[in-house]
C-alpha cells in the first residue's frame, strides 16, 4: 500500500512537471516572431539625439509595439512584421524623457529610425524616419518632457520638467 501511494505521488509530480513545461508562456516583452529577419521584416533602430548646449542628450528609441513593451535587449534595433503598427517612441534625454504614440505602416525589408530633437528646455520633437529617403513617416510630434528621478526619487535638476 505504501509503495502504491509513493508511485502515485511520483506519477503525479511527473505529470504536473510535464504539464507546466508543456504550457506555452508568452513573454511580457515583444519578441520578433520566429523566422523574421531584416529582409522580410521592418527594422526600427535607435538614434542618438543631437547634442544640446549642455552636451550629449541621450537617444530616441522604440519602447512599445502595438502596446507591448520592447525589451532592453532590442532597444538598438527591433525587427517587426511589416504592416500597420502603433509605435511608442521615447525621447530618452540625459535628464528628462517622454514617449509619443506614432501610427505607421512599415514595409518589408525597409529600415527606419526613431528620431528626436530638443525643442526647448522641457520639450522635444519626436518622429519616425524612413532611412532610405531621410523623410519623416507622418508628422513630427511635439511632446513635453518629464524629469527623470534619481535613485532616491528626487528630480535630477532643480528645473524639473514636470
Amino acid at each position: 500500500m505504501r509503495y502504491a501511494s509513493l508511485r502515485l505521488s511520483i506519477v503525479g509530480i511527473f505529470a504536473l512537471t510535464l504539464w507546466s513545461c508543456d504550457r506555452t508562456q508568452q513573454s511580457p516583452w515583444y519578441e520578433p516572431p520566429a523566422g523574421l529577419t531584416g529582409a522580410n521584416g521592418a527594422t526600427v533602430s535607435l538614434s542618438n539625439n543631437p547634442p544640446s548646449p549642455g552636451g550629449p542628450d541621450g537617444d530616441t528609441r522604440l519602447m512599445t509595439i502595438d502596446g507591448q513593451p520592447v525589451s532592453v535587449l532590442y532597444f538598438d534595433k527591433v525587427v517587426l512584421p511589416p504592416g500597420q503598427h502603433t509605435l511608442g517612441i521615447e525621447y530618452n534625454g540625459a535628464a528628462a524623457s517622454a514617449t509619443v504614440s506614432i501610427k505607421a505602416t512599415l514595409q518589408a525589408g525597409a529600415n527606419y529610425s526613431a528620431k528626436g530633437q530638443r525643442a526647448g528646455a522641457c520639450d522635444a520633437t519626436v518622429w519616425l524616419q524612413d532611412d532610405s529617403t531621410g523623410q519623416a513617416m507622418g508628422e513630427r510630434l511635439d511632446t513635453h518632457l518629464t524629469a527623470k528621478p534619481m535613485v532616491n526619487g528626487a528630480p535630477v535638476f532643480a528645473v524639473a520638467c514636470n
